[in-house]
């Protein structure tokens, strides 16, 4: 499991006041970003000219809501890693410890040529295993 910390904006909110929906999975990116740059392996992950990974399955649950000025930490764990895809789980948490929301993606590795499945390449899956 990895942890990276943000704060909610204020421009982030929608007209109720709270996180709008779709800024969850802003934030989980954002977090598996700043892994990737961590690891050294942003550029092998984003800008390979023969592979891709796409997001192909996206979930969420929503526990209690985010509004501007909140602190949050977002918790990545590997859920699995199969032949040529692989499942994370996102948790964002209060500083309270109170869980936000859980994200769940699963990403699938595409030779870009044909746009077909292709095994995971090793630098992924040992990234991955790092989790």
């Amino acid at each position: 499991m990895v942890i990276s910390n943000a704060r909610i904006n204020f421009f982030d909110a929608d007209a109720a006041g709270v996180l709008f929906h779709g800024k969850y999975f802003e934030l989980c990116h954002t977090a598996f970003e700043s892994f990737l740059l961590s690891q050294v392996k942003y550029a092998e992950y984003f800008s390979s000219p023969e592979i891709a990974f796409p997001v192909v399955h996206s979930e969420a649950s929503y526990f209690s809501p985010l509004i501007p000025g909140d602190e949050v930490e977002i918790a990545i764990s590997l859920i699995e890693i199969r032949n040529s895809s692989f499942g994370l789980l996102f948790k964002i948490k209060k500083v309270s410890g109170e869980v936000a929301a859980e994200i769940q993606t699963v990403t699938v590795s595409v030779e870009k040529k044909k746009w077909q499945k292709t095994a995971l390449p090793p630098f992924i899956i040992d990234l991955l295993n790092s989790l």
